[in-house]
């Protein structure tokens, strides 16, 4: 999976946001946080997709909710890559390496992952991928729902969302 389209158009939004918020985009303290935001769309995906409700018989995963929280999720992997410049180092992924891992290892992987440095990044973003394919959603339909929250995001922020 290519990475420098995606990489640039993140690199666009969060120069957005931080002009529209007067902030460093970029500085420790703001990727450090959206490390913390990435954990909590993680859990918010995983709420939707429901695969640790043993105990819920009626849940039903919406296929859509489930498609904008994975892009969520996605905005932060790539916000965090782009703000540390992993795009040098890391142009494409390998998710179809994680493919025999169930989903809750999947989820837990990623959770558990600090993503403090390049390595541990690449590994949470494949799987991250990899988990968005064994829940039915191709690459191409990852990167379209990258996109279409990517211009729902813009459009939060010239509401002042």
């Amino acid at each position: 999976m290519n990475l420098i389209e995606l990489y640039e158009a993140q690199r666009e939004l969060d120069a957005y946001v931080g002009k529209n918020l007067g902030i460093d985009i970029n500085a420790p303290e703001y990727v450090q946080k959206r490390v913390f935001a990435l954990k909590v769309e993680l859990a918010e995906f995983a709420n939707e997709v429901g695969w640790f409700k043993y105990w819920k018989q009626s849940h039903k995963m919406d296929w859509k909710r489930a498609a904008e929280e994975h892009a969520d999720v996605t905005h932060f992997f790539l916000s965090i890559g782009a703000s540390r410049n992993y795009d040098k180092k890391v142009p494409e992924l390998s998710p179809f390496v994680w493919q025999d891992i169930d989903k809750g290892s999947l989820f837990q992987k990623i959770m558990d992952n600090p993503l403090t440095n390049v390595l541990k990044w690449k590994a949470g973003f494949e799987h991250h991928i990899a988990l968005g394919m064994k829940l039915g959603f191709t690459i191409g339909e990852q990167k379209t729902y990258y996109y279409l929250k990517r211009q729902e995001n813009f459009e939060r922020q010239m509401r002042k969302y």
